[in-house]
């Protein structure tokens, strides 16, 4: 047996990848309990408009807390029908689209926690 043989050595435990998707749609989940949770502790009115120059304007009322899963789930939504319609792209490239929407249900998770913890 040779230094460079041309065969690589087999794997006896491959290693198994958990998907980004499944990662995403368990913060999405996460997300949706506590949106539900949040109604019955945040006040009536809450500050997410923050663009808006009068602070009056910036109040919405609670129910826009989801917003946050349901943009979610709507990204985590439309990535997984491009994915599943692209059947013939490499695993490297959906790799990278899934953790790309991982990385964009992580951002609005986060946003999520922020708007959460300044009540709490």
């Amino acid at each position: 047996m040779t230094l460079l043989s041309s065969t690589p050595p087999a794997e006896t435990h491959p290693k198994k990848r958990q998907s980004p998707l499944l990662f995403a749609f368990i913060l999405f989940i996460i997300s949706i309990v506590l949106s539900i949770m949040s109604l019955f502790i945040l006040p009536p009115q809450i500050p997410l408009l923050y663009s808006l120059a009068i602070p009056e304007q910036q109040l919405v009322s609670t129910f826009y807390i989801f917003v946050y899963p349901a943009a979610m789930g709507l990204i985590l939504l439309l990535n997984i029908l491009l994915i599943s319609r692209f059947k013939g792209i490499d695993q490297p490239l959906k790799r990278l689209f899934s953790s790309a929407t991982l990385l964009v249900v992580l951002l609005f998770f986060v946003g999520l926690i922020h708007t959460l913890y300044i009540f709490l």
